[in-house]
Order: C-alpha cells, then structure tokens, then sequence
C-alpha cells in the first residue's frame, strides 16, 4: 500500500552516486569495508596497500598506500614523491626503497622512517644532482620536518648530494624545519646549503663512505655571504671518510650554535658573520 516495496532499493547521493546504502521497507543493508586504498582519477593506484580505515584517519600515511614496495627492486621514487606531495606526516616502513630521481620537497611535509637501521633509501641513478632537493619558491616560508632513515647517494661512479636546500629571491624562507637522525652514505655534498635559512636544527646526522667510496667535495657545506642561514643548530653531527681534497664542514653561518660537530681528518672552515659568536666543539 502506498507505493512501498519489499525489493531492496539502492540509495543515491546528491550526485547520484551510489552510498552503499540500500533500504526497503523490512529495514536496510549497508555494504561496508574497514580497510582502503589509495586511487587516482578513481583508478588504484598500482602496488598500493589496503590498510585500515582507521589508520588512514590517523596522524600519517605510508609511502606504500601510494603505491611503494620497498624490496630493493622496485623503482619506488614516483610512489615516494606522491606521497610527498600529499603532504602532512608521512611515514616510510622499514624496507629498502630504491628510487632514480631526485626526490623534490617544495611544500610543508614531515617525511620520516623507521631508523636507520630500517630503512634504507637507494638512489641508483647516475645522472641525479640530489637525492632530495627542498626548495622554496616566492612568497613561501616552508617546514619540514624531515629524518630516521639512511641514504645512499652513489650510482657506479657518480655521486649526487643528499639533500640541497635552497630558496629563490623574492621572500622565500626555508624556517623552523628539522633535519635528523640520518646517516648520508658516498655524496658529493651531504647537505648544500644555500639562500635563506633560518630558525631550523640539525641533529644526530653522520655523512660518510663505504665499499672503499669517499665523501668526494663537503660533508657540510652551508654558505651565504649575505649572513642569511642565521639562528640554526647543529648538534652531534659527523663527517667521516672524506676524500683527499675534500671539505668536512664549509659553513659561514650567523648566530647560530654548533655543537658536538665531529670529523675524522682533512679540513674544515667556519666562518661567522656580523661578529656573531658560534660555539662549536670540532675534534679532527
């Protein structure tokens, strides 16, 4: 009577999609799924890994809703950047994820892994200037909070750097970021430093060679002679195995504090602007 049916009835948005909601006149069926994946353009993202609703909800993604794997083989560097520039908290699971381009930061992240014992970030490409190259453009001031992970940043015979920081000219500030608990393997430059720096910290980051590799320009190398990389930290760093005519810290900085910093052999220079004091501790 009145038009109502028996027959399950599928119930529609304002769109006309379906909700997974059906009714009838007895009561109503939902079709629910406590996990999700990750889909582009509504298609699944390939290698992408169901995980729980709730953990998706949470504080972080993973690299590998986006489709990382982490076993080594697979190229995982376009899966890595989307999840970066997905932007937020985004947590690399322990595994080893090789990648065969620079991996670029130009928004607000926080990018960490495992440990160093965990995770293991492989660059493999010969021809890459930087395994990560953060970056701010005009008119931005970026964070990021960046670390817990080891890098390798030799393929063959060509090193790349670890990590460039940089910034244009027009109000474009690299501010409050953290960089931490990472261990640099074979760069040409474990960091290269540039533009305007501020506010930001340095912690527990050792950059070094193996298999018979050196650290080939700089272990660190921070310089800006207009005094812009000014009020940062560096605290319990070390550079180790650096060749010949190589550098283990090149840094001009201003106001900033420089503790526990720490290399094996060649030389070092430090320089501070505007009479402002550095306090460092360097055992050669």
């Amino acid at each position: 009577p009145g038009g109502i049916t028996t027959a399950l009835q599928t119930v529609k948005d304002g769109n006309g999609n379906p909700t997974g909601l059906s009714l009838s006149s007895s009561g109503a069926s939902v079709t629910t799924s406590d996990t999700f994946v990750i889909s582009e353009n509504g298609t699944q993202v390939p290698n992408a890994v169901p995980r729980l609703i709730s953990d998706g909800f949470g504080d972080y993604v993973s690299v590998k809703d986006f489709g990382a794997v982490g076993d080594g083989t697979t190229d995982d560097t376009s899966a890595i950047q989307k999840a970066i520039n997905n932007g937020g908290n985004v947590f690399i699971p322990p595994g080893t994820y090789k990648i065969t381009n620079t991996l670029s930061i130009l928004s607000n992240v926080t990018l960490f892994g495992a440990g160093i014992g965990s995770t293991f970030i492989n660059l493999v490409s010969s021809s890459v200037v930087s395994a990560f190259y953060v970056h701010s453009a005009d008119n931005i001031s970026l964070r990021v909070v960046v670390g817990g992970f080891k890098l390798n940043c030799k393929a063959g015979t060509a090193a790349c750097d670890g990590f460039t920081l940089s910034t244009t000219a027009t109000n474009a500030t690299i501010v409050q970021s953290t960089f931490s608990d990472m261990r640099i393997y074979n760069p040409r430059y474990g960091f290269n430093m540039s533009g305007v720096i501020y506010m930001s910290a340095f912690r527990n980051i050792t950059v070094t060679s193996d298999g018979g590799n050196t650290v080939t320009a700089y272990g660190w190398y921070a310089y800006e002679a207009t005094g812009q990389i000014i009020y940062n930290s560096w605290d319990n760093c070390e550079v180790t195995n650096t060749g010949p005519a190589a550098y283990a810290y090149y840094m001009a900085v201003a106001a900033s504090q420089l503790r526990n910093l720490r290399s094996e052999e060649h030389t070092s220079e430090l320089q501070s602007h505007h009479d402002l004091v550095c306090r460092l501790l360097l055992e050669k």
